[in-house]
């Protein structure tokens, strides 16, 4: 099932090149510019897919501007890699525009940095679960290479 994740904020500061400015930084500098990122418009709104492709590993997500305050992004399934990925876009987004994200699933949340890396968000998600043994052998082998290491 897929939720909807809103990144919302005060000033009417979001546009198509910030957007991209933000999805580019955080593919060359967070994510090791494994994510295909591509755009498109239809209508007014300006939409775009970000794909992570290696092997048998293929997640994508769906992003697009509500409006010059209001950023969405449709997510759910997928590995904990890409779980990683939303909740690094709603958080960069958030802290640089001072707003915040909400998630239907979840509700609003606050920006944190506790999952500034791939390895501190595995690393909170696997101390907090309960079957440990079967959660790293999912984790790890829906994450792209370059991006596994053992806990």
């Amino acid at each position: 099932m897929a939720n909807h994740a809103t990144v919302k904020i005060k000033k009417p500061l979001f546009s198509k090149e910030i957007i991209e400015e933000v999805l580019d930084d955080l593919n060359k500098n967070k994510f090791k510019n494994i994510l295909r990122i591509e755009y498109s418009k239809e209508g007014k709104k300006h939409y775009w897919v970000l794909t992570v492709e290696e092997g048998d590993i293929y997640d994508v997500r769906e992003l697009w501007l509500n409006s010059n305050k209001s950023f969405e992004i449709r997510h759910g399934g997928g590995s904990q890699f890409m779980w990683w990925v939303d909740t690094t876009i709603f958080n960069n987004l958030s802290k640089k525009f001072n707003g915040k994200w909400e998630d239907e699933g979840t509700g609003e949340r606050k920006t944190s940095d506790k999952y500034e890396t791939f390895k501190d968000y595995l690393e909170i998600r696997y101390n907090n679960s309960k079957h440990k043994e079967m959660w790293i052998t999912e984790a790890m082998l829906d994450t792209p290479k370059i991006f596994r290491y053992k806990l």
